[in-house]
């Protein structure tokens, strides 16, 4: 265990990513004392450090500046729509719907227009 913490201090790495090699017949971790011996043992492969692990890449969420301006091309056509209908909505569905839009759950022209109707007061 000391020679693994010294391995840490050289290194800057943790005890988890440090593995000594006991197979070599040659390689005596005892007569390990100094910074120089653990970078020698390093060097000759009797101590092998690990790589660090990193965060998976399992599904990265990809947002480019192309498709942010498209949704947002796309959310102002919609509020250009839903400004025009204004005059047919009371001010509660109209705040509803908006906000609906702004959340992404109103997507296109036919679903907005099909809201704007059922919520329409005549």
């Amino acid at each position: 265990m000391i020679l693994v913490s010294l391995v840490c201090r050289v290194y800057g790495v943790g005890g988890d990513r440090i593995k000594i090699n006991p197979d070599l017949t040659n390689f005596r971790p005892k007569q390990i004392k100094s910074r120089a011996d653990v970078r020698s043992a390093v060097e000759a492969g009797n101590i092998v450090i690990l790589p660090k692990k990193g965060v998976s890449r399992h599904r990265p969420v990809v947002t480019t500046v192309c498709s942010r301006s498209i949704r947002l091309s796309r959310v102002r056509s919609l509020r250009r729509i839903l400004k025009q209908k204004k005059t047919t909505l009371e001010s509660k569905p109209y705040r509803r719907i908006y906000k609906a839009i702004k959340q992404g759950i109103l997507l296109n022209k036919y679903r907005l227009i099909k809201e704007i109707d059922s919520k329409t007061c005549k």
